[in-house]
């Protein structure tokens, strides 16, 4: 539907997905530019940029902080069992030597 001196776009939907069986129609209209409002968004987009990457390089910190904590909780566990393996051996040893 056109109207003489408005600047309408309408969209047509179908809906539930794969079955089609509804239409919705939505409406919009033109609104005008304004410069400060875009800096603003300009300005809050890139704060937000920001903030995403400082997340995903902490996040990479603390992965990398957990992993050397067990690769060492490893070691040591390991250490554990080959010090009881050569204790007990060393005692199989000396017990049949007597």
């Amino acid at each position: 539907m056109v109207k003489p001196g408005h600047d309408y776009v309408t969209l047509l939907t179908c809906t539930p997905y794969m079955i089609n069986s509804h239409r919705l129609l939505v409406r919009g209209h033109q609104v005008e530019y304004i410069a400060e409002v875009e800096e603003r968004l300009i300005a809050d987009n890139e704060a937000a940029y920001f903030y995403k990457w400082a997340f995903f390089a902490t996040l990479a910190v603390l992965l990398f902080v957990v992993f050397v904590l067990v690769v060492n909780a490893m070691k040591k566990r390991r250490a554990k069992k080959r010090a009881a393996k050569a204790a007990a051996k060393k005692q199989a040893e000396q017990n049949d030597q007597t």
